[in-house]
């Protein structure tokens, strides 16, 4: 398994679930922080477990 960091970017919502959801296609995240905001994006810096 490997750790990896990176900001990727992701719909926009409110609802934690969701975000966690739209992050896992980049990894299981171990934690994630939204950097900034865009129109309908989040850019989210995120650190992910790949197997």
């Amino acid at each position: 398994m490997k750790v990896i960091t990176k900001q990727v970017e992701i719909k926009r919502s409110i609802i934690n679930e969701e975000i966690e959801a739209s992050l896992k296609v980049y990894g299981d995240p171990i934690r994630w922080a939204v950097v900034k905001a865009i129109e309908d994006k989040f850019i989210v810096e995120g650190v992910f477990l790949q197997e």
